[in-house]
């Protein structure tokens, strides 16, 4: 067995068996972090001279140079991986691979559109209803991402039941200048869901439908609108209606909150949204106000009295 294989040679060799059974824009994800992140730092030396302490400084440095706690965590988790592979195969010796992350004391605050907003903006869609405006609306009322909403098609739509099926996803994925788009599932099974739509936008629906169900709903096309294009056309709505310039994902965003503002059960938003953990949607969007604390101080006073 190799024990003096070079890290850049390992993972060459560890990306050809990991294309065989991964999506492609998992792959073309995973090559990328590899190529723009690890072989500058780990290429050069040999595998099994990594260290424990080697990582704990890759990532205090890379932090300083600015790459956000989040995306290094999904880098490391990457190499840990192809580190795990090296000791499966006795390239190394096992060692327990184990990072510190310095605590993340930043408050993530999502933005959302308030229902004035929400209203405002709805208004304008319908006014100048589209294939597009369309699309819009269909995220406002569902939290859909946008790469499930440029993948959506007429066969996703069933408008009898009143519920869309997200089955696929769009996304183009670049590597080393060259970029592709690609049509695959959900990121986790999770994200394979049913959404009910409500009678409302199953009207609004049917006003466009067309029979031929591989039809795209946002193109109107046997080919879809990819997401970047289709993020174009929303700012360019947000302009011409003289609507504060928002991110697209701000709508799902706004979807989530919403529906827990309004009494709807974490568990159901969680699976609308397609989220993997309820942990996620409770992080993200469950922000007690003062009132709600106070409220549940006093029923406990109430009880024990």
């Amino acid at each position: 067995m190799r024990k003096n294989i070079l890290f850049k040679r390992w993972v060459d060799e560890w990306l050809d068996k990991k294309k065989l059974y991964i999506k492609e824009s998992t792959f073309f994800l995973y090559n990328m972090n590899i190529r723009k992140h690890l072989i500058g730092y780990f290429g050069d030396y040999y595998i099994d001279e990594i260290t424990n302490e080697m990582l704990q400084s890759y990532m205090m440095e890379s932090i300083k140079n600015g790459i956000s706690l989040s995306t290094l965590k999904n880098i490391l988790t990457l190499l840990k991986s192809i580190l795990k592979s090296a000791i499966d195969k006795d390239l190394i010796n096992d060692k327990n691979f184990k990072i510190n992350f310095p605590a993340n004391k930043k408050i993530k605050h999502l933005a959302t559109l308030s229902i004035a907003e929400q209203k405002k903006l709805m208004r304008a869609l319908l006014e100048k209803l589209n294939y597009k405006t369309l699309g819009i609306i269909v995220c406002l009322n569902t939290g859909i991402r946008i790469g499930e909403l440029c993948a959506l098609q007429w066969k996703d739509i069933n408008l009898k039941t009143k519920m869309i099926s997200i089955t696929k996803t769009i996304q183009r994925i670049s590597c080393n200048g060259a970029s592709k788009l690609i049509i695959s599932t959900p990121k986790t099974k999770t994200s394979m869901r049913e959404i009910p739509i409500s009678s409302w936008l199953c009207k609004l629906l049917k006003r466009f439908y067309n029979k031929d169900s591989s039809i795209y709903l946002i193109s109107n096309k046997s080919k879809p609108m990819e997401p970047r294009t289709y993020r174009r056309c929303f700012y360019k709505f947000l302009n011409d209606n003289k609507i504060e310039n928002i991110k697209i994902h701000t709508l799902r965003h706004t979807f989530a909150t919403t529906c827990i503002i309004y009494g709807s059960e974490y568990k159901i938003v969680s699976t609308l949204l397609g989220h993997s953990d309820i942990n996620t949607t409770l992080n993200l969007y469950v922000h007690p106000q003062v009132d709600d604390k106070r409220k549940c101080i006093e029923n406990i006073t109430v009880i024990l009295k």
